[in-house]
């Protein structure tokens, strides 16, 4: 697929994105209401690739592989309306309400939920991961947990190289303050420095969440990406300094478009585990044709029932592939080092 200039730009800087007229009830601009060209074809990074661009990674691996998870959920209080909603719209048999009795009578921990579950299941796979914390006080919207009562978990992702990034609230997303006041209170029970970010529900504001990201001194974001479809929300498998259009310029931050999140495919296109697995791995397989960077986001209390049986799946396709598993900082610092970002740009034609 040949583009020209000018629809290379309009897809690289989300131009359809900046101009839909449609949100939705959280505020999100959609894949159903946008109108972008290209969605399951990661077209712009072939037309990079066509044009000479080829990204390496560490080891000499084709592609690389960065798996992670938003911390929603680890108490069962306000998590129980949400899991029922989940069970009564997903085609997942298995997608239940799970845990025992004297755990939700107590309003305590999930063990199912649990972030050492999350960490031995990747341990067993060879395979690293970024979590995504959220740094709520009580009386805000989806409270759950208490950042000082998982301070051993932490600190056992840390030891285990592990990353931890902040999950931004509700009203993160708009508001640069906010966004400092949880990154602070977030940063205070981790030894090493918080640099990535990602919004709850996906909740962003193009180009304002960027430039407030960039205010706090944020090495990335791992936002973009449409909650309702899967695919390449600007036709790229690539992390890419984002592009104000209308004003001709970048801002200084790296975003790492999102290509598969796991409430997309149960709660938004109602897909089973067969045809889950048929799309994503069609997806897997473009990102390595383009010699990319697959991204998936698969919460923590999905690891139990067909939801994990699917996951495992999924990791043993990818670890057939043999990727560069990395964390999002790790491909962050190693796309910045690298260079790769400007080389895109210089690549595409753009004057930054």
């Amino acid at each position: 697929m040949e583009l020209r200039k000018e629809e290379i730009a309009d897809l690289y800087s989300s131009f359809y994105d900046y101009h839909s007229g449609f949100r939705d009830v959280h505020g999100r601009v959609t894949r159903a209401f946008s109108s972008n060209p290209s969605i399951l074809n990661p077209v712009l990074s072939r037309a990079l690739l066509e044009q000479g661009f080829k990204p390496h990674y560490p080891h000499n691996k084709k592609f690389a592989a960065l798996i992670s998870h938003d911390i929603d959920f680890l108490k069962f209080n306000n998590s129980i309306t949400y899991r029922l909603r989940s069970l009564i719209k997903s085609p997942f048999k298995q997608n239940k309400l799970e845990g025992n009795f004297k755990e939700i009578l107590f309003n305590g921990f999930n063990s199912k939920w649990s972030v050492e579950k999350v960490v031995n299941f990747l341990s067993e796979h060879n395979a690293k991961s970024t979590f995504f914390f959220l740094s709520l006080n009580s009386h805000e919207k989806d409270y759950n947990y208490n950042l000082f009562e998982i301070k051993e978990s932490l600190s056992l992702l840390e030891k285990n190289g592990f990353e931890i990034g902040l999950h931004g609230g509700h009203l993160a997303f708009n508001d640069a303050d906010k966004i400092k006041s949880e990154l602070t209170n977030l940063q205070s029970f981790c030894t090493s420095k918080v640099v990535g970010y990602r919004n709850h529900f996906l909740k962003f504001n193009m180009p304002y969440t960027w430039r407030y990201l960039l205010q706090n001194d944020f090495l990335y974001d791992a936002t973009f990406g449409y909650p309702d479809c899967c695919g390449f929300r600007n036709g790229l498998c690539y992390p890419f300094l984002p592009f104000e259009k209308a004003e001709g310029k970048f801002i200084d931050i790296l975003e790492i478009p999102l290509v598969v999140m796991d409430a997309t495919l149960f709660y938004y296109l109602k897909l089973d585990a067969k045809e889950s697995y048929k799309l994503i791995t069609r997806l897997i397989d473009e990102v390595e044709n383009c010699h990319g960077v697959f991204t998936i986001l698969w919460h923590n209390n999905n690891f139990t029932g067909e939801m994990g049986k699917l996951f495992k799946s999924i990791t043993e396709y990818l670890s057939r592939k043999d990727p560069w598993f990395a964390t999002n900082a790790e491909l962050a610092s190693w796309w910045r080092q690298e260079g790769l970002a400007e080389k895109m740009v210089d690549t595409l034609g753009f004057q930054k």
